[in-house]
């Protein structure tokens, strides 16, 4: 769907699975209504063949009422003693990470929010991208990449609930957990107007277009959100 955000050799390893498992499927679970659109559409799959079954939340995923313990917690794990916004995902161009940064920068300079940001997730094509841009921009003391956490911990469950605001402004998504993880955790959540994120989110989160080029850099040269 967006191959050109993606490593070439990734898309032709992706096309590779996708043609195999072609010629061997009697059936297709599509991981939401998005999803099954793109495979009618793009890989000629008869619709009759081809089941929605999104996913669920993960039960660990829940507001944790007892707020001191969880700000002791996240002091120890991982030093934030102040208020934070959150993004939970690969640090990668579909993700629109630069997008984010390039929003943070902004409300930052206009004075409009005092919060740190906090990028979690496993390094992908956009981390160098963000880390010179955190460094041009003398962000290390505001924003943090303390790279992948295992979901089965309550490291991550303790950064959704921590967090005052949660973003999600990806490009393409056939299915986004991130979003829903956050909600059921009691977290504000910003997120792309999207492929599936609409059908994800309901009308429960602020919904903002990824390719919004209201924010213009200190190089004059537009950046999109």
């Amino acid at each position: 769907m967006i191959p050109e955000l993606l490593p070439p050799e990734r898309v032709k390893s992706l096309q590779k699975v996708v043609r195999n498992a072609m010629a061997r499927a009697d059936y297709y679970l599509a991981v939401s209504k998005t999803t099954k659109k793109d495979i009618i559409k793009h890989l000629g799959i008869n619709s009759d063949i081809i089941y929605v079954v999104p996913h669920g939340v993960d039960p660990i995923f829940r507001y944790l009422p007892d707020r001191h313990s969880l700000s002791r917690r996240l002091k120890s794990e991982f030093g934030i003693a102040k208020p934070y916004i959150l993004y939970v995902g690969a640090i990668g161009k579909h993700k629109n990470v630069i997008g984010i940064l390039n929003a943070y920068r902004l409300l930052r300079d206009s004075g409009y929010t005092n919060h740190d940001l906090l990028l979690v997730g496993p390094p992908d094509s956009a981390s160098q991208e963000a880390r010179d841009f955190i460094r041009k921009n003398n962000l290390q003391k505001r924003v943090f990449m303390p790279g992948q956490l295992r979901q089965d911990t309550q490291e991550l469950t303790d950064l959704y609930n921590g967090a005052d605001c949660f973003l999600f402004p990806s490009y393409y998504e056939g299915w986004c957990s991130p979003p829903i993880e956050a909600m059921a955790c009691g977290t504000p959540v910003v997120a792309s107007s999207r492929s599936s994120i609409p059908d994800t989110v309901g009308e429960a989160a602020l919904l903002v277009d990824p390719d919004y080029n209201g924010f213009v850099d200190s190089d004059q040269n537009e950046s999109q959100f």
